[in-house]
């Protein structure tokens, strides 16, 4: 088993110091890594930047951009040209897949059929947010998909339902989508909702990656407020 766990604080909240709040989540992260069950794989906000300046870099007429967190990546760190946003409203089984996506915002219909488009997005776990703002775009223009993190999986079904439609993720996962890999957010594991209760009583969700005792991250989502002085969420 292994989970990513990415702090993405900075972009969901406000801090006055953010090299602060970084120190203490990478603390306690390198504390979960010795007690849960999972093969824990921290990625900080530095890092987060880094792999996001590099995906956001790669030339395009219109970059689109999927969701929030690319959105407020951007925003801290515009690439210049054209920009698209697609609003993505994911529906959820039981087992947290993502079952269905419904995409709202800019759509494609305006694009000159020979621009050439990136379409960036954070994590692509099974790709159906993937495919479905694939979809909303014109096919005559030249498409390719650049992500943060995503399974092999999920980038081989992409590849296969859109051949031509080159993805390429700054890390990618090799082992099975939520059986075996997860990634969470900091912002979505500490202060968000899912299946319309909070993340962190999601406890069957949860315990294969973080084990029974989710005590520690119940006091570190106090301590990035008391401490790292993190106002938020701003969703």
């Amino acid at each position: 088993m292994e989970l990513h766990l990415v702090n993405d604080l900075p972009l969901l909240g406000s801090c006055a110091d953010e090299a602060a709040l970084e120190a203490l989540v990478a603390d306690e992260a390198g504390r979960l890594a010795a007690t849960v069950p999972a093969h824990l794989h921290y990625i900080g906000f530095p890092a987060l930047e880094q792999m996001w300046a590099r995906a956001a870099g790669t030339a395009a007429d219109v970059h689109v951009l999927v969701g929030t967190r690319p959105d407020r990546l951007w925003a801290r760190a515009p690439a210049g040209g054209r920009v698209l946003r697609m609003r993505t409203a994911r529906q959820h089984g039981a087992d947290g897949r993502t079952q269905g996506v419904a995409i709202s915002g800019a759509d494609g219909a305006g694009l000159h059929r020979e621009a050439r488009v990136c379409v960036l997005d954070d994590v692509l776990m099974s790709g159906n947010t993937v495919r479905a703002v694939l979809a909303a775009l014109p096919a005559t223009i030249r498409t390719e998909v650049r992500v943060l993190i995503a399974t092999a999986e999920g980038v081989v079904g992409i590849r296969h339902d859109f051949p031509g439609v080159p993805v390429e993720a700054e890390e990618t996962l090799r082992l099975r989508p939520i059986r075996e890999v997860t990634v969470f957010f900091l912002a979505d594991l500490l202060f968000g909702t899912l299946l319309g209760r909070p993340f962190l009583q999601q406890t069957g969700l949860l315990r294969p990656f973080l084990g029974d005792d989710l005590a520690p991250l119940v006091a570190l989502s106090a301590a990035v407020v008391a401490q790292g002085g993190w106002r938020g969420p701003r969703w």
